[in-house]
């Protein structure tokens, strides 16, 4: 087929269904960057998740003497008591790696540390805070293990594990993903049913020429190209709107704000971005290339 006279077929009818087009270059844009951002999303979930498990701590809480009387009946932590509950969590070894224990000044050092400058940390004094074992694991999804053998331990108030605040994070963070891919399904969804409407408009549109066509003898493929095409050119335009915005939404939100400012988290970087990219407007391409070839067919009847 002449070069020049396909790209003039698809300037024409890119023309006639200008507004359709634009339709399907907007939704392909938003469907594909939020198929890219919810792969993005997924890889971060990931680092954060090897990031906190690695930082994940069991806090054991020793009675004091402000302990509510039902949790420590008889009073504040004795000697033996923390004794006891230290040699409990050394037979836990290996999955316990580390052992700290913090008394009341260390403990309220580490609170003054944490509510600088509220009224909070203004009010406490070092009698207020509670001793405990700090504790770290070899297997952080294993604490309900450590949690288990020292809850009811003479002298433990109670046991705070931070896995189970990391769990109800990821919760949110795998429903954000699930949102985004949804989203990002219904908007396929979309282009699919607006490539269907542009190739039955463009090929009403265009009979007469397809009828001239037919009877000079162009072939098939011929015939239907210029279509395909014209879905594909917005497709790949809207596939190039979309890596834009997520390479813009990398460099100013992810690497210009949140590495900067929370920097015990690690952050998903260029390569998983690129990766997302390559994978959207692959998913974005094929898929119009695929609604276009089929619609144009039944629309077309050659």
């Amino acid at each position: 087929m002449n070069l020049r006279f396909l790209l003039g077929e698809v300037g024409t009818g890119l023309r006639r269904t200008f507004t359709l087009t634009l339709a399907i270059l907007v939704t392909s844009t938003i469907a594909l960057s939020m198929l890219a951002l919810s792969l993005l999303v997924r890889n971060q979930v990931v680092l954060t998740e090897q990031s906190l498990y690695e930082r994940v701590e069991i806090t054991v809480f020793l009675c004091a003497p402000i302990s509510p009387v039902n949790l420590c009946r008889e009073g504040s932590a004795t000697t033996s008591q923390i004794n006891q509950i230290e040699k409990k969590l050394e037979s836990l070894r290996p999955l316990v790696t580390e052992i700290k224990f913090e008394n009341q000044a260390e403990a309220f050092e580490r609170f003054q540390s944490q509510f600088a400058g509220t009224a909070v940390a203004a009010e406490a004094t070092v009698d207020q805070m509670p001793e405990s074992f700090r504790v770290s694991m070899s297997n952080p999804e294993q604490y309900e293990k450590v949690v288990k053998a020292v809850s009811k331990l003479p002298g433990v108030e109670y046991v705070q594990d931070q896995q189970a605040v990391l769990d109800s994070l990821f919760v949110s963070l795998n429903y954000l993903q699930i949102g985004a891919i949804s989203i990002a399904a219904l908007m396929l969804l979309v282009v699919m049913v607006l490539t269907i409407n542009t190739m039955r408009i463009a090929a009403f549109s265009r009979r007469d020429e397809i009828g001239i066509m037919r009877l000079v003898g162009a072939s098939k493929s011929a015939i239907r190209l210029p279509f395909v095409m014209e879905a594909m050119i917005a497709a790949f335009i809207g596939a190039m709107l979309a890596a834009g915005l997520i390479a813009a939404f990398q460099y100013w939100v992810v690497d210009g704000l949140l590495v900067r400012t929370v920097g015990f988290l690690d952050f998903v970087v260029w390569r998983d971005v690129f990766i997302s990219i390559g994978i959207s407007a692959g998913i974005g391409l094929l898929l119009t290339m695929l609604v276009a070839t089929v619609s144009i067919r039944r629309y077309l009847k050659v």
